[in-house]
C-alpha cells in the first residue's frame, strides 16, 4: 500500500509534469485530454464527465459535444491554454482531483499485478514505477 507521504509526493510530481487543465485540450499525441493528463477516448467518455459552464451550471450532452468537436478539430502540439478559446466548459478542481485519484488507484492495482512485492519496495522505486505507468 502507498503511504500518505508517497501519495502526496506522487501527486505533487504529477502536478509538476502535468498541470491541472480544467478545459479540454489536445495532448502531445493529439488526443483530447482534460485535468491532469486524463485522456478522453471518445465523445461518450467526455459526456460521462461532470463538465460545467463558466457560470457553474452542469453542461448538457450537446454542450460537451460542441467543446469536444471544437477541440478535436484544432492542430496538435499547441500549449493547453491555446485550446481554451475553443471551449466554454470546464471541470472543477474537485472533479479533476477525483479523476486523478481514480487514475492513481488504477495504476497502483496494475503495478501490483506486475510486481507482487511492490508494497515492499523502497519509496523511490515505487514512485519511479508509478511515474512510468502514468506516462504510458
Amino acid at each position: 500500500m502507498l503511504s500518505e507521504l508517497e501519495l502526496k509526493i506522487f501527486r505533487n510530481k504529477l502536478g509538476e509534469y502535468e498541470s491541472a487543465i480544467p478545459h479540454m485540450y489536445l495532448d502531445s499525441k493529439g488526443q483530447v485530454t482534460v485535468g491532469v493528463g486524463h485522456k478522453i477516448v471518445d465523445l461518450q467518455c467526455a459526456q460521462k464527465l461532470s463538465f460545467i459552464t463558466r457560470k457553474g451550471i452542469s453542461a448538457t450532452a450537446e454542450e460537451i459535444q460542441a467543446d469536444y468537436d471544437a477541440v478535436k478539430m484544432q492542430p496538435g502540439n499547441m500549449s493547453a491554454s491555446y485550446y481554451k478559446q475553443f471551449t466554454s466548459l470546464q471541470l472543477s478542481m474537485r472533479e479533476i482531483d477525483k479523476l486523478t485519484n481514480k487514475h492513481v488507484d488504477t495504476f497502483y492495482k496494475e503495478i501490483k499485478q506486475v510486481y507482487a512485492g511492490f508494497d515492499t519496495f523502497p519509496s523511490e522505486a515505487k514512485l519511479a514505477l508509478l511515474d512510468l505507468i502514468y506516462d504510458v
